[in-house]
């Protein structure tokens, strides 16, 4: 026993205290900034964008555009409720709050996912129904096509910045969304995806009015189609949101990582297997994870043995991920079986 002591006290100690060990764990807020940037970056991108759409459309006699203004508008709303959410996320943890507010991202998300399968079932209701029009009315299609060339073809470049913008919002915000793993960030990354093939659909409508006078189906069942992707996207994102909100475990490669990782160092310092990792669960409180962990020790160690013990876990785990909000260990003393094949 006495020299597991010397070498938790010894050189070959993790580079941080107990308490350093538990400050890196619970603070989980390395990557704040950059969720809250890139959420005031696609607010600012969406209003810039609807504005403009909004004039070109006026001006150059393009519906498809003046649709998509609005559009651009309804999510502008979206991208103020991401970054109120995650903003208000990352408060500090409180006395009523005592795990953080990770959970209002959780909500955020859901409310998120929910508005985006609420717009992809309308926009598929829609979408079918001027779909089934164009079919059943094959003789207005020379109509259309009178009506749509009046469109100025410079609406186009609108419609092509857009789908840039939209599709470089979506590789950041995907980014960060996997790297601070937040549900909210991917809920928006991909209405951002969703929005660069609305605008590409919006694109081939005002091309093909003036080049194709019976190319208007396709503007029809592009929109179908993306509606189907959009609820696709929204259900699975709310069905995740929901389970994260009931609190469903973390995935298993996680809590395996953490075990590893944990086993492993606790190896190195005692120089033995004497300290037993029995179980590692944990839930998730927006991008943060909260894990629960049983250790088995020998009943004979004192106080101070196990909160060595303690630290060289925090400090473990705090090497397998940064998004650890809370790290609760309970010790449970070894069988007697298990001692003696340390023994031995």
């Amino acid at each position: 026993m006495g020299t597991m002591d010397e070498k938790c006290g010894s050189q070959s100690d993790p580079p941080y205290t107990h308490d350093e060990a538990r400050k890196r764990t619970l603070d989980s807020n390395n990557h704040s900034d950059a969720g809250t940037r890139i959420a005031q970056i696609g607010l600012a991108a969406n209003m810039t964008m609807a504005i403009g759409k909004l004039i070109g459309g006026y001006i150059l006699h393009s519906q498809a555009l003046v649709a998509d203004a609005y559009h651009g508008f309804m999510d502008s709303v979206l991208d103020a409720l991401t970054l109120v959410t995650i903003t208000w996320s990352l408060w500090p943890a409180s006395r009523r709050f005592p795990n953080g507010y990770g959970k209002i991202e959780n909500i955020g998300a859901f409310v998120v996912s929910g508005l985006l399968l609420l717009g992809g079932i309308l926009t598929c209701l829609e979408s079918s129904k001027v779909l089934l029009s164009e079919i059943r009315a094959r003789q207005d299609w020379q109509t259309h096509g009178t009506q749509a060339s009046g469109t100025n073809l410079n609406a186009a470049w609108l419609a092509a910045g857009s789908i840039f913008v939209k599709e470089w919002l979506y590789r950041a915000t995907n980014k960060v969304a996997i790297e601070q793993g937040s549900s909210v960030l991917a809920s928006h990354a991909i209405h951002h995806r969703i929005d660069s093939l609305t605008s590409f659909v919006a694109l081939i409508a005002i091309g093909g009015g003036r080049l194709f006078r019976d190319i208007f189906w396709i503007d029809a069942a592009g929109g179908l189609l993306i509606s189907l992707m959009v609820i696709h996207a929204g259900w699975s994102n709310l069905l995740n949101s929901f389970l994260e909100l009931a609190d469903i475990t973390i995935d298993s490669d996680v809590t395996s990582s953490i075990s590893e990782a944990a086993a492993n160092r606790v190896r190195s310092m005692t120089g033995s297997d004497i300290v037993k990792i029995r179980t590692v669960h944990g839930i998730k409180s927006g991008r943060n994870y909260l894990i629960d962990l049983e250790l088995a020790v020998p009943g004979a160690w004192p106080v101070s043995r196990t909160y060595q013990i303690e630290g060289i876990v925090r400090g473990a785990i705090g090497t397998v991920t940064s998004n650890v909000k809370q790290v609760k260990v309970r010790f449970v003393p070894l069988q007697d079986n298990e001692l003696g094949s340390q023994a031995s």
